[in-house]
């Protein structure tokens, strides 16, 4: 699916085979627009300054 400017979702997708593993359904690929990378840039540009502030000390000793 894409989304448009307007909101509303145009369907570009392909469909791969059904398979045994995916309970018979068929796996789904989907079209990124200019516009959707775009936003997933942006979306990644700004996780990766959250984690810039993160002390790296903090990060050593574990998740405990």
């Amino acid at each position: 699916m894409k989304e448009t400017l307007s909101g509303k979702l145009e369907e570009v997708v392909l469909l791969a085979k059904a398979s045994p593993r995916r309970g018979g359904k068929k796996k789904r690929y989907f079209y990124v627009s200019k516009q959707g990378l775009k936003a997933l840039t942006e979306v990644k540009r700004i996780r990766e300054s959250f984690w810039k502030l993160v002390p790296i000390t903090k990060l050593e000793g574990g998740l405990s």
